[in-house]
């Protein structure tokens, strides 16, 4: 019997719901030892029926099922048979997260949104191994880190762009993280009260210049 691709995803949808469900019944049957390896009997089976889907109609969502099933595989060994409970987990999971989307850039690297949610996602990695530094350190060293991993793109974008917009804020952001570096450094408080001011004073001539020189070059092109 011949089905159309529109019924062989029902099909899919249909054969994971009868596996989910009756591994969830299962796992209630038996005992908590058990309880892994249902798990894995039921992510393998749908990591199988995901690629036989793919491997007849090439499509998006079979890949995409595929790879959750086999990133919870994974998982599931490294929590349960590996036994590894400490920040490697949660690394391993927002970087299983982060790399479908550096993959689809890849491939359409005009669609630089794609690569947004997987500089979220990793920026957030160094933050959950900064807790087993000093409680001081970290104290400085966190707020530094996130103000300058949020003011980066908006650098980068100027670098690109050489658009004033994107300078503003990443550089106040980057200047207000090198605030908690001054701190945690043991620079005295006068002399970042009065670096940062003068530093400021600095990029807004900047502005300024570039924006007159800006408008005469304007002037003469008209």
């Amino acid at each position: 019997m011949f089905l159309t691709v529109e019924n062989r995803r029902l099909l899919v949808i249909g054969i994971l719901t009868i596996i989910f469900s009756a591994m969830a019944l299962l796992n209630n049957l038996v005992e908590a030892d058990w309880e892994v390896w249902i798990g894995v009997g039921a992510c393998a089976l749908g990591l199988v029926v995901f690629a036989a889907a793919y491997i007849v109609d090439r499509e998006v969502y079979a890949l995409i099922g595929g790879y959750v099933m086999a990133a919870i595989l994974v998982l599931l060994g490294m929590t349960a048979w590996l036994k590894i409970e400490s920040v490697i987990v949660p690394t391993y999971v927002l970087a299983a997260i982060a790399l479908p989307f550096i993959i689809a850039w890849t491939y359409q690297q005009k669609n630089w949104g794609m690569l947004i949610p997987a500089y979220v996602l990793l920026a957030i990695v160094p933050i959950l191994y900064m807790d087993n530094v000093n409680e001081r350190v970290a104290e400085n060293l966190v707020p530094a880190y996130v103000l300058t991993m949020i003011g980066l793109p908006f650098i980068v974008a100027y670098v690109f762009t050489r658009k004033m917009v994107w300078l503003i804020p990443g550089g106040t952001l980057l200047l207000v993280a090198l605030s908690f570096i001054a701190v945690q450094l043991g620079i005295p408080n006068r002399l970042m009260t009065i670096g940062l001011p003068v530093a400021a004073l600095l990029v807004g001539a900047f502005i300024i210049l570039r924006a007159m020189m800006q408008n005469s070059d304007d002037r003469e092109k008209i």
